[in-house]
Formats: structure tokens, C-alpha cells, sequence
């Protein structure tokens, strides 16, 4: 019970931006109960003027001298002379109040649909900011599909729950107390009788309330379970073709599928039964009222109109209490998604920064080549230099028990090109991601001008960050919106300089749409060379101060691979964005002349390609092995002479 107030203090959380409009609502939600129920007032007046009466020999006329006993506000406007004009005016009203109830009825509708949808987009865009703020960790923890279905079809039923919350929650517990009111103005003993009664219809709902917000977790999780299947199926088509397990795939997909289905149907049985048993308890309602109101005639304490107009409000009452018992079921279902929804938005970020957290020491900004402000904030020529070393203190590192990294000890120069090789899951790709702060190191630390990076402010870090990774993602877009990704105020002019300096530019210049081409979801347009350039052309138009390039040419074929090699050189050795338009370097290398002020952590497959680098960092099994440049190692005859010379005897 009290994780359903938590969830329902969140959903309220999400409304009060729109009070204004929910006020609005309420007030045509009180006005359309009123009205409504108050139609059935009319079947005094109506019965009075047909004369129907109830006597020892059954139903019928009425004279003039018996009148009803109980008056009824509506009387007061039917004062016809005839039965005939009594009636005129019974309809008209009649009419004029469903007419009243037509209009507030699309108002009360039309805002609720539209605070419903609006807080929906709400969540959603809450939920997914937030989950960008989490750490890489958080996403390889987590399967894709559940995040999806969690924000898609979860949020979807977390709808239900708002709708009932803005919606039946208010206006059928207002028609059944409206329809009460009315009842205790005509006879407030049998009203008080039925009163007492109706709390029975609530057991249903307590009784199975909890069950269909346990089935409709389980549910919701096996859905989730095939919303990943899917998403795995379509990801990885080309395997699914490639080795035939079209039938395997439909086969396991259908298992998830009644999987998912056992236990919705646990979530249907109960709101059926719910339902069903308010009906029940309902009839019984009706048939012990029914009994009562005879007796009560009989012994002239109540008039035959007087007890149809109970019977009246009786049907009135019915119909929002199966609402209620149907809506409060779908409640608890809502419930259960808006409870996995919401447990996202709990989750801290593993990576944040610290209160007295500052800019990072100045390099080239992505946006302008001026230098900027330091941590410390002063402007002085020493401080705005830019930063001068990037050092690794004693850095370990484990993501669960099993160190990665240990005691990696590393000092950088600003503009030297830094390889590091190593064997398969030496932590070469681990050692980078330390750079970018994408985990934190679990002992020691890394310092730029010997300020721990964690004192830094990530978003000022990442500025100053580009990566180049083996698989570089595009998203499903222009191939001007993929350059231009992180750098939204950069010109055509800037766009195509850097997709000159990537060689790419002549391609793009090929095709028929050239920068507006979109090339489909990650790039599948593509080739892979061809995505290599366009994820090099994004990062030199970042125009970043620390380059982390991640084995980039490794999946190419020879000849991509030379002219994806070439574009990393340019990459590398490049200056600002501003010199690349004034005068681009073509056909550098790294004996060529370089600025100093980009400094580039390199893990390359192919040894070939980082000969020329300043040093070479070895490392095995988490730890530095060997250090220097290539020539120097190659003669150690260790570790990078046996990778650099495989076939070589140790």
C-alpha cells in the first residue's frame, strides 16, 4: 500500500504543472455528476403526472385526491394543467439538462484526454533524460528491450492509471454521491439503509486488487522479456539470415509470447471477477430495496413514485460503481507498470559531480579555438595555457571483483600520440574508458595538471573529448546531421571542411542528395570505410584536445584501411578547425609536422599502423609490461616483439 501512495505521489508530481486545466475538469466533472444524476429526479414528477399508483390490488391509476407524499425540486417547474402539457414540460427539461450534460460531457473528456497525454510525454522524457544521466555500467547491466518496453509499453498502461486518477476516480464517486443526496432529499431512512449496505460492493476490490498488480508485474516483465527478443531479432537479421534460424527465432519468439500471455490472463481473470461480483452484489442491492419498498407501501410509508425514483437513482448508482470496480482493477494493473516505470527514475547516477567541481584545464574548445577558463577560474597566461600532463596515479579497476587494471602508473605529455597494445582483454579498451569517464577508477587516480578528473565537471571533460571506436554509430540520419552531431551551431562551410580533412568529402559530393543523404539506421547505407570517415569528419569537426581512438580501422578491408589510416593522420596531427579552413593539410603523416595540442590515445590491431606513435604502452593481463617506442621494444624481443613478429620463437 504504500508503494501505490509513492506511485500515485509521483503521477500527482507530474500533474501540478497543469492545475490550472485539472481545476477545469473538476468543475465540469462536478457540474456533468450533478446533472446527470439529477435526471432521474424526473420520475416522480413523471409518475405523478401517468397517476401510477400502488395498492393491494396491484398498479394502477391514481386519483386526484391521492397525491404523492414526498416533493421533489423539479415539482416546482411542472405546473401544467394536464397530464398532457406535464409531460411537454418533463421532456423539455429533460432535454435541456441532456444537453447540458452533452456539452460538459466533451469538456470533462476532451481535458482529461489532453492533461492524460500530456503527462505521458512527460514521463517519458523524464525517464529517458534521466537514464542518459546514468553511467555506461547502467546499460550493459541492462537489456535493451526491457528499457524499451519499459518506456514504451509501460508508460502506456501507466496511462490507465492516470486516466482514472483524473477521470473516473473523480466523477463516479461524485455521481454516486450526487445520486445519494438527491435519495436522502426523498427519503433519508431508506437512503441511510442502502448507505451502510454499499460498502460491501468494496470487497471484491480489496480482495482482488492485489493480485492483479502482482500478475500484472510478472506480465509486464515477459513482456519485456519479448520486446528484448524482438529487438535482438532485428539488431542481428543479417546472423538470423546468414545461418537459417528463421523458424529457431519465430519459435522461441512464440515462447515469450505465451509465456507473456499465462500470466496476462491471471491479470483478466481478476478484474473479471471483480467486476462480475460488484454486478452480483449490485442485483442483490437492487432485489433487498425491491422487497423493502414493497413493504413499505403496502404499510403507506412510501408512494409508488417515490420508490421508482429510488429504484432510478438505485440504476444510477449502479453503473459508476461497475465503472469503479472495473477501473479501480485496471488501477492496480496500471500500477504495476507505472511502479517499473518509476523505479528508473530512482536509480542514482554512478558518475556525478562533485560539489566543488570545475572546468577542465583549457585545450581547443569544441566550439571556438580560443583557450578557456581553468578550474581555478583565473585568466592568467600560466592557467590558461591549457593543460599540460595527463597522468595516471595507481589506477585499478575492476567492473565486478576481477581487476582489469592494475596499478597502471602513466604520465602523458600534452600533443604526444600514446599506443597501447596488448593482447585480447588486457584492458587496453578499459584504460580509454577511464579517460572519458565513463567508469571511475576503483582505486588511484587520473589527473590532468594533478587535478583528479572526478573534480572536474564531466560535461566540460567530454567537450574535450572525441572517439573514434572500431564500430562507430550513425544515427538514422543526413549525413550533414551526422557530422554535425554535438556541434549544432557549425556552418556548411565548417561541415564540409571537416569532411575534406576525413576524406570523405568527394564521396558525399557523389551522391545525389550529397549532405542531405540519409543513410539509414547505424549507417547501413553505407560502407564500412565510408562510416569510419564520417564518425573521423564528427570528431574533427569537435575539434577535441585528447583523441581516444579504439582499434578504427581494424574491421576494414586493406584498401579502406589506407584511407581510413590517412584520415586518422589528419585527425591526429591536425590543429584547430579554423587553420583547416584556411589552409587544409593533405597527405600528412606522423613524421610530418604536428601542433602540440592534441593529445591521442591510440589502440590499434593492425601494429603497422602505430609505428610512429611517441611511446607504445604494453600492457597484459591489466598491468604496464613494456614501454617505448617501436623500435626500442622490438629489440626487448618481449611481449610487443612476439605480437609485432607472431610467428617469431620466444
Amino acid at each position: 500500500m504504500n508503494r501505490s501512495i509513492k506511485l500515485l505521489n509521483y503521477l500527482y508530481g507530474f500533474a501540478r504543472h497543469y492545475w490550472f486545466l485539472i481545476i477545469v475538469a473538476i468543475i465540469s466533472i462536478f457540474l456533468y455528476s450533478a446533472i446527470s444524476s439529477g435526471r432521474a429526479l424526473l420520475l416522480k414528477p413523471f409518475s405523478d403526472a401517468l397517476g401510477i399508483t400502488f395498492s393491494d390490488k396491484g398498479i394502477g391509476a391514481s386519483s386526484a385526491n391521492q397525491p404523492s407524499q414526498i416533493t421533489v425540486p423539479f415539482e416546482s417547474l411542472i405546473k401544467g394543467d394536464t397530464s398532457e402539457q406535464t409531460l411537454l414540460r418533463i421532456a423539455v427539461i429533460f432535454f435541456a439538462m441532456t444537453l447540458l450534460v452533452v456539452i460538459l460531457g466533451y469538456i470533462k473528456e476532451f481535458l482529461q484526454e489532453y492533461i492524460t497525454a500530456k503527462i505521458v510525454i512527460d514521463i517519458r522524457n523524464k525517464v529517458c533524460s534521466h537514464l542518459m544521466n546514468l553511467s555506461i555500467r547502467f546499460f550493459q547491466d541492462k537489456k535493451s528491450g526491457d528499457l524499451l518496453s519499459r518506456l514504451t509499453n509501460d508508460i502506456s498502461i501507466t496511462q490507465g492509471a492516470i486516466q482514472f486518477l483524473f477521470g473516473d476516480m473523480i466523477q463516479q464517486p461524485l455521481m454516486i454521491l450526487m445520486a445519494f443526496g438527491y435519495m436522502l432529499m426523498i427519503d433519508w431512512k431508506i437512503t441511510l439503509l442502502i448507505i451502510v449496505i454499499t460498502p460491501l460492493l468494496a470487497m471484491p476490490m480489496i480482495i482482488f486488487g492485489k493480485k492483479i498488480k502482482k500478475y500484472r508485474h510478472k506480465s509486464l516483465v515477459k513482456l519485456g522479456d519479448v520486446t528484448e527478443s524482438m529487438h535482438q531479432i532485428f539488431t542481428g537479421i543479417k546472423v538470423v539470415k546468414t545461418f537459417q534460424m528463421e523458424d529457431k527465432e519465430k519459435e522461441d519468439l512464440d515462447k515469450e509470447h505465451r509465456a507473456f500471455f499465462r500470466k496476462f490472463l491471471g491479470v483478466v481473470r481478476a478484474i473479471a471477477l471483480i467486476v462480475s461480483t460488484i454486478e452480483l452484489v449490485g442485483g442483490i442491492l437492487v432485489l433487498v430495496f425491491a422487497v423493502g419498498a414493497v413493504y413499505l407501501i403496502k404499510n403507506g410509508r412510501i408512494d409508488m413514485p417515490t420508490a421508482v425514483t429510488l429504484m432510478g437513482f438505485l440504476f444510477v448508482v449502479s453503473k459508476p460503481l461497475r465503472i469503479i470496480g472495473k477501473t479501480y482493477g485496471s488501477l492496480q494493473a496500471s500500477l504495476s507498470g507505472a511502479d517499473r516505470v518509476f523505479e528508473l527514475l530512482e536509480l542514482k547516477p554512478e558518475l556525478v559531480d562533485a560539489p566543488d567541481a570545475g572546468e577542465m584545464p583549457a585545450g581547443y574548445s569544441s566550439a571556438v579555438s580560443e583557450l578557456q577558463p581553468t578550474i581555478a577560474g583565473s585568466n592568467s597566461p600560466a592557467q590558461t595555457a591549457g593543460y599540460k600532463e595527463i597522468m595516471f596515479d595507481k589506477v585499478w579497476f575492476a567492473y565486478d571483483r576481477e581487476p582489469v587494471l592494475k596499478n597502471i602508473n602513466l604520465s602523458v605529455k600534452r600533443g604526444e600520440i600514446i599506443a597501447v597494445v596488448g593482447p585480447t582483454g588486457s584492458g587496453k579498451s578499459t584504460l580509454l574508458d577511464l579517460i572519458a569517464r565513463f567508469y571511475d577508477p576503483t582505486q588511484g587516480a587520473i589527473r590532468i595538471d594533478g587535478i583528479d578528473i572526478r573534480k572536474i565537471r564531466l560535461a566540460s571533460l567530454l567537450n574535450h573529448i572525441a572517439i573514434v571506436g572500431q564500430e562507430p554509430f550513425l544515427f538514422n540520419a543526413s549525413i550533414r546531421e551526422n557530422i554535425g552531431y554535438g556541434r549544432r551551431d557549425a556552418t556548411d562551410e565548417e561541415i564540409r571542411a571537416a569532411a575534406k580533412t576525413a576524406y570523405i568529402a568527394d564521396f558525399i559530393e557523389s551522391l545525389p542528395e550529397k549532405y542531405q543523404t540519409v543513410i539509414g539506421e547505424r549507417g547501413v547505407k553505407l560502407s564500412g570505410g565510408e562510416r569510419q570517415r564520417i564518425a573521423i569528419a564528427r570528431a574533427i569537426l569537435k575539434n577535441p584536445s585528447i583523441l581516444l581512438l579504439d582499434e578504427a580501422t581494424s574491421a576494414l578491408d586493406t584498401e579502406s584501411e589506407k584511407i581510413v589510416q590517412s584520415a586518422l593522420n589528419e585527425l591526429m596531427i591536425g590543429g584547430s578547425l579554423k587553420n583547416e579552413l584556411l589552409s587544409p593539410i593533405v597527405g600528412c603523416n606522423f613524421t610530418g609536422s604536428r601542433t602540440k595540442s592534441r593529445t591521442t590515445f591510440v589502440i590499434a590491431h593492425r601494429l603497422s599502423t602505430i609505428q610512429h606513435a611517441d611511446r607504445i604502452i604494453v600492457l597484459d593481463k591489466g598491468e604496464i609490461v613494456e614501454e617505448g617506442n617501436h623500435q626500442a621494444l622490438v629489440q626487448n624481443s618481449g611481449l610487443y616483439a612476439r605480437l609485432h613478429h607472431p610467428d617469431s620463437t620466444s
